[in-house]
């Protein structure tokens, strides 16, 4: 590559000024890999000699012209793996604007979909694929380019357990196509599909919720965790537990149980609670958040309507109180954005308040976030939950991301 008229960019977290060198921290001990919005770069890391600069990025970028967005900016995406042994460089032309997202994304993800599934019981957009198979690779395929260029990492994967119609998607096309895409997935555990409830609360020390979460443990760690697209966070398989706030019992001696079992057979998972939601986090105790490794939330709609009318400025509230909460105590916050709630669809009896759709604003704050120094990770509700009208996943009626 010809190096003139280019400069050399170090950048570091939160540093995003052309000419601006910084070191570059270890950030959580993982390698660089840079995706662009056409193509991707790999990168890696060695020491560097001098003992104040922990490492440097560095990146090295052909054919420049095609890899900016629609603003004619160039846009770097930066999620992370395992650090490798090597150093690496970034050579961006002089006149280059360009911005650094240093947050790594996840979309939820719903494999439910076939010809006499999911959508008849109703949606409010029609998705540009039509009523897909979630079986189809060629979907799968079609939603994994689609997302590298909506900035996505990962997908955070519905999964309803052994043998289930999900797990067939999940172990047959899923996995296969992240693998041919440089893309990767992880599991939502459906606990309130899988494990017994009683008025809307899980026991989950319970004898039966015992048995079930240690035989699915056992069958992830030995079926699905050991997938080189399998999505690790600091080299621990991610699992998101959903509705994990309406656990009950001894969280920490369940989860630290659900660990053994997976460490006998490899693997250590990274526990991400569905916690945060329109509360003080000081109304639990804090040992019930200090069983996950990560807290977090499906989708922060609420139905009070003097939030839902202001909630653009409420979410981000909201958010920080959780942040202070969670940085103070050592805990892994990670945020969720949807472009719009809607459920009437699929339970209008239920008479839930809609969020209007708005791209403009969903977009806003996704930049936002992307671009947080202090947060590892980002989560978009949904990619296609078209039942609550929270897809970004391209429709009839808008482009990805929500955009009209």
């Amino acid at each position: 590559m010809n190096n003139q008229g280019f400069i050399l960019c170090l950048i570091s977290l939160g540093l995003f000024e052309k000419e601006r060198v910084a070191s570059f921290p270890d950030h959580n001990g993982r390698q660089i890999i840079t995706t662009c919005w056409e193509g991707s770069y790999r990168v890696n890391r060695e020491p560097s000699k001098d003992e104040n600069v922990p490492g440097l990025l560095r990146v090295s970028l052909d054919g420049l012209s095609d890899l900016k967005d629609s603003s004619g900016l160039l846009r770097c995406i930066l999620p992370c793996e395992p650090w490798g042994d090597h150093t690496s460089l970034v050579m961006l032309p002089e006149s280059c604007i360009y911005t650094c997202f240093m947050v790594e994304t996840g979309a939820f993800y719903y494999p439910w979909y076939d010809k006499e599934r999911h959508w008849k019981e109703g949606t409010l957009q029609q998705p540009l694929l039509g009523n897909y198979s979630s079986l189809d690779s060629e979907v799968i395929n079609q939603h994994i380019v689609w997302a590298k260029k909506a900035r996505i990492n990962f997908f955070l994967t519905s999964w309803w357990g052994k043998g289930s119609f999900e797990d067939i998607v999940i172990k047959e096309k899923l996995s296969t196509a992240c693998n041919e895409n440089d893309f990767k997935y992880c599991l939502v555990y459906e606990s309130s599909g899988l494990l017994q409830t009683d008025n809307r609360s899980i026991q989950i020390d319970s004898p039966d919720n015992l048995r079930k979460l240690e035989s699915d443990f056992e069958y992830l760690s030995e079926e699905i965790f050991s997938s080189s697209s399998y999505y690790n966070i600091k080299g621990r398989p991610a699992v998101f537990l959903y509705l994990s706030r309406t656990f009950k019992g001894n969280i920490t001696a369940v989860l630290d149980s659900l660990r053994d079992t997976c460490k006998s057979r490899g693997h250590n998972p990274y526990f991400i609670g569905d916690e945060v939601y329109w509360f003080d986090p000081h109304n639990k105790d804090i040992g019930h958040y200090e069983a996950y490794d990560a807290i977090s939330l499906y989708n922060p709609h609420i139905s009070l309507p003097q939030i839902i009318s202001n909630y653009w400025n409420e979410l981000p509230r909201l958010y920080k109180m959780w942040e202070i909460y969670c940085t103070s105590h050592n805990i892994e916050f990670i945020p969720t954005l949807i472009p719009g709630f809607d459920d009437t669809a699929v339970r209008p009896q239920d008479d839930h308040p809609p969020i209007r759709r708005d791209g403009q604003m969903f977009n806003q704050m996704l930049d936002l976030y992307m671009k947080q120094t202090d947060l590892g990770h980002l989560f978009i509700c949904s990619w296609n939950e078209w039942h609550e009208n929270t897809q970004i996943e391209p429709s009839i009626e808008e482009d990805i991301l929500g955009v009209k």
